[in-house]
């Protein structure tokens, strides 16, 4: 993967995350006066429009053109206010990643993050006596995932006890990652909240839906009997035949679409729930995959386990549903 030059010891970690802190900050403080000059101009555009309008329907004439344009000022500023508004927050993000990073260095992290213990497992060998789990433990210390799957996860990293060659394999992902800040914060910082709360079942339940793939003959029947619809809407219309013998063809066919319809409703409804839950980690995920793709990994096992994951994932999982 390529990187940037990172420091190589705590101290040097400790100060370019405070300076990136600093600077992070220092943009969030002129993204806050663009948009306070942006929402001002948007406000100030809006009511000499309004009042060039009443003044206009009063004195019609050459000022009838000028409101338009000033409301149209209006709503462009008012746009530029979402751009700042969408910028601060990720900038408040992407300060947040570094200052959490800058307590995990301070050893201030204690009780400000997830504590595991819904992952505690009944009379398991050392998740207790090693403090596993718990305020203050090592998965509060490491719990940066993204999501409730990506948590459950990690609790099984420490709960299971990994062969050899796989601890080093983590190891060697661990060692490729660390040098990766950039990447780390552009993962920090996805998604529209701060933590994507979705069940690893649902998400478990989503990958091993079977397809939901029609027989051929239903998406061209469908398509067939709209065009068949349409065509005689048209007739009727244009009077070429009369409505009389149009309708019961028009309505047989409807029925005909209906009784299919609802014979797969049941089946798309309950894929369509599934992936409901998901939305925000599928979201996520599709981002991280995204940005990982960006640099090269020379790890095997990430590269294998990405590729495995995405092509079950990209299941057509609704082939012909378009067609309903």
């Amino acid at each position: 993967m390529q990187t940037s030059s990172v420091p190589v010891n705590s101290n040097e970690v400790r100060a370019d995350y405070k300076s990136k802190v600093r600077a992070f900050k220092a943009d969030i403080s002129k993204c806050k006066s663009q948009q306070f000059r942006y929402l001002a101009t948007s406000l100030l555009c809006t009511a000499v429009g309004v009042l060039g309008f009443l003044a206009a329907f009063k004195a019609p004439g050459t000022l009838f053109a000028i409101p338009p344009i000033l409301l149209l000022g209006a709503f462009l500023q008012f746009r530029k206010v979402l751009s700042c508004r969408a910028r601060m927050l990720d900038l408040a993000l992407r300060s947040s990643f570094y200052e959490r990073g800058i307590d995990r260095l301070e050893d201030n992290w204690r009780g400000n993050g997830r504590t595991g213990l819904e992952f505690a497992r009944e009379q398991h060998l050392y998740q207790a006596d090693l403090d596993i789990l718990g305020e203050g433990s090592l998965f509060e210390l490491l719990a940066t995932t993204r999501s409730e799957v990506g948590a459950e996860r990690l609790a099984a990293y420490l709960l299971d006890t990994p062969s050899v060659d796989e601890a080093r394999a983590r190891q060697a992902a661990v060692k490729e990652l660390r040098t990766a800040t950039r990447l780390r914060e552009d993962i920090a910082i996805l998604g529209n909240y701060q933590f994507q709360n979705c069940r690893s079942e649902h998400l478990r339940a989503w990958l091993d839906q079977r397809i939901l793939t029609p027989h051929w003959i239903v998406p061209v029947f469908l398509l067939f009997s709209g065009t068949a619809c349409l065509l005689l809407g048209l007739c009727g219309y244009s009077t070429i035949f009369p409505w009389l013998r149009i309708i019961p063809i028009f309505f047989s066919i409807l029925f005909v679409q209906g009784a299919i319809c609802l014979a797969l409703m049941h089946q798309v409804r309950s894929r369509v729930k599934v992936l409901m839950t998901l939305a925000g980690d599928v979201v996520v995920y599709g981002k991280a995959s995204s940005a990982l793709r960006v640099g090269s990994f020379n790890l095997q096992n990430c590269a294998d386990w990405l590729n495995a994951f995405n092509q079950k994932a990209r299941r057509p999982r609704f082939a012909g549903l378009s067609a309903c």
